[in-house]
């Protein structure tokens, strides 16, 4: 995905490169974090190697915040009747510009299939993210794209969900 609102474009890891220095931090070896005073945001995202949230800056700052285990998201692609060999899928959920009731963490992956057409994403937040194909109408890795057959999934927390992308189509 070239999604530049996503703050995860790989999995588990925390985007930086388009955030504000003083809008992120890391915590210390005690769990303990510092941001300036003066930020303004309606939310934070935390990402650990065990889990993710979304929450308040005002519930992060009264207590511990309860990560979601990661999921995992394992399938299929199909084009027609045959497995959608070396192609690229990708997965995303929400935006920064979600509301502030809003508790998933926003991300976008792509990958690419194997020659039987399977693809696995690691660690992604629990949730209803929307699972498709890529379409390149010229090939590389930049330019226009486009999503196609678009199917919203379940991602169940610390466990994996089975998908299949396509092959649902008519011959014309």
């Amino acid at each position: 995905c070239q999604s530049g609102d996503s703050p995860m474009n790989e999995p588990g890891t925390l985007r930086t490169d388009h955030l504000d220095r003083n809008r992120h931090t890391r915590t210390d070896t005690t769990g303990r974090f510092h941001l300036p005073h003066n930020v303004e945001v309606d939310f934070a995202f935390v990402i650990h190697e065990l889990g993710c949230a979304r929450t308040t800056l005002d519930r992060l700052r009264r207590g511990p915040v309860i990560l979601e285990p990661w999921g995992r998201v394992e399938g299929t692609l199909r084009v027609g009747d045959r497995p959608g060999a070396n192609q690229a899928v990708a997965l995303y959920s929400g935006s920064l510009a979600a509301s502030k009731a809003d508790t998933s963490v926003a991300f976008c992956y792509q990958t690419n299939t194997d020659a039987e057409g399977r693809f696995a994403f690691e660690k992604v937040p629990p949730g209803i993210p929307t699972l498709c194909r890529v379409i390149r109408p010229t090939p590389g890795p930049t330019g226009p794209f486009e999503f196609s057959h678009k199917t919203r999934i379940t991602v169940p927390s610390g466990a994996t969900a089975n998908a299949r992308v396509g092959g649902e189509g008519h011959t014309v």
